[in-house]
């Protein structure tokens, strides 16, 4: 059995027997994630209007408060669509796997790849193919087995776990299992799509125009107008 982590368990055991998390694992050094996750919302970039940010804030709040209310598959299903909304905005012509593969290379992955052992290989524990096929599985089954999903690369199911008391347990990989912790996860997409902003949305005037078509709930304080 092989036992990957990207360095960011607190405590881990997987039993020979199904390969399940126990907490009385082998200890193992616990690292600081990368800068970008903190937990919290990020200011975007002030080259956009405040109403363009607003429409991408309204979404990445929606998941970081099902996040901070542990609405575990509400913050979920919404960060599983982000990539799919930020593709269709950058690449509308293209089919939805690739844009949405694109954009987790681009923005997820690395937030999952990791330089390992005394060789020092670089290890991606989480493709942009992979995580389509989760979103595929989730979205469309409720399912985080993705061993049915023609887009997976590397990876057969997925093991998502609540928030421990203290700490962290994220990103470990037995064989093509991969555990992930459901806050974590969701703020990495949120985190990328920060970073999208900045960085494609801001440049972008074609995109500036097309996400003035996505969904905005409207206030009714001055009335229903339509």
């Amino acid at each position: 059995m092989e036992i990957s982590s990207c360095g960011e368990v607190a405590y881990l055991l997987l039993t020979q027997h199904n390969n399940s998390l126990d907490r009385s694992a082998n200890e193992r050094a616990f690292h600081a994630r990368p800068a970008r996750y903190h937990g919290s919302s990020r200011s975007v970039n002030s080259g956009v209007g405040p109403r363009l940010k607003r429409i991408m804030k309204q979404f990445t709040d929606s998941v970081r408060n099902a996040i901070a209310q542990r609405n575990w598959y509400a913050c979920s299903g919404l960060a599983l669509a982000l990539p799919d909304i930020c593709g269709f905005l950058e690449s509308p012509n293209d089919g939805s796997q690739r844009r949405y593969v694109a954009w987790c290379n681009q923005f997820l992955t690395p937030s999952y790849t990791r330089v390992i052992g005394p060789s020092r290989t670089r290890r991606v524990f989480l493709s942009g193919e992979d995580c389509y096929a989760l979103r595929c599985a989730f979205l469309h089954e409720g399912s985080d087995d993705v061993v049915r999903q023609r887009a997976r690369r590397a990876l057969e199911s997925f093991v998502f776990v609540e928030p421990p008391a203290k700490g962290m347990i994220h990103c470990n990989q037995s064989n093509t299992k991969l555990q992930l912790q459901v806050d974590i996860f969701c703020e990495d997409i949120c985190a990328g799509v920060d970073q999208w902003v900045k960085t494609v949305l801001v440049v972008r005037p074609d995109i500036q125009a097309r996400i003035t078509e996505l969904m905005s709930i409207k206030s009714l304080e001055d009335g229903l107008q339509f």
